[in-house]
């Protein structure tokens, strides 16, 4: 037995991976995840300590990016401020090589309307500005769930959306999709994500998952 003063702590994301013998000597605290509001909240703090200018569109894109890890998100913040003192939108979007949510708005338009050329000129001039490709699928992905998440669930889904769209933007979008198509593009993006890790050439492989 080890001395009293002394106590171990066990940290795992997979505790089923953590054998029975273990668990049952183990007093056991699950965290959750974080509200985008919580962390907001921190990351205003943080930046106010550090003499950083956070906006509040800023502030709330990192909460959303940062899916419930404070972790995370003071990593973005780390990375954004690193480009200057002042932490806007444009910043957060050039520094974590996004597109935005006018752009993939945008984008998703173009796959509405089956219109491959609009689609795959919009991917060149992101890729031209330096957007990172699998953030931009990441975003396409994000907006498509949401459509979707709208369509199946419209009166209490609310709260499930990762946000950052208008409601304007987000109905016009919505009333173009049939939910099969939303569930078909979710998992075509999913899949083309999960490889481009792999890609010999990623922004072939996006243009094909367009």
């Amino acid at each position: 037995e080890p001395p009293a003063h002394l106590m171990f702590i066990l940290a795992t994301t997979e505790l089923h991976k953590v054998p029975a013998t273990i668990k049952s000597r183990c007093q056991q605290f699950s965290f959750k995840r974080l509200l985008p509001t919580e962390i907001s909240a921190r990351l205003n703090y943080v930046c106010a300590q550090e003499g950083i200018a956070l906006s509040t569109d800023a502030s709330a894109l990192l909460s959303r990016l940062a899916d419930g890890g404070m972790r995370d998100a003071l990593s973005l913040l780390d990375q954004c401020a690193g480009y200057s003192d002042v932490v806007d939108v444009p910043q957060v979007l050039d520094a974590l090589g996004l597109a935005g949510n006018v752009e993939t708005a945008r984008l998703m338009e173009s796959i509405a309307k089956g219109d491959t050329a609009a689609a795959l000129e919009t991917l060149a001039r992101l890729y031209a500005a330096g957007k990172e490709l699998r953030s931009l699928l990441g975003e396409l992905s994000a907006l498509t769930r949401d459509l979707l998440i709208r369509k199946t669930a419209p009166q209490g889904g609310a709260a499930l959306l990762t946000g950052g769209y208008d409601e304007n933007t987000m109905r016009r979008l919505s009333n173009q999709f049939q939910t099969a198509r939303l569930v078909q593009m979710l998992g075509l993006l999913q899949t083309t994500i999960a490889d481009l890790s792999r890609s010999g050439n990623r922004r072939t492989d996006t243009e094909l998952c367009l």
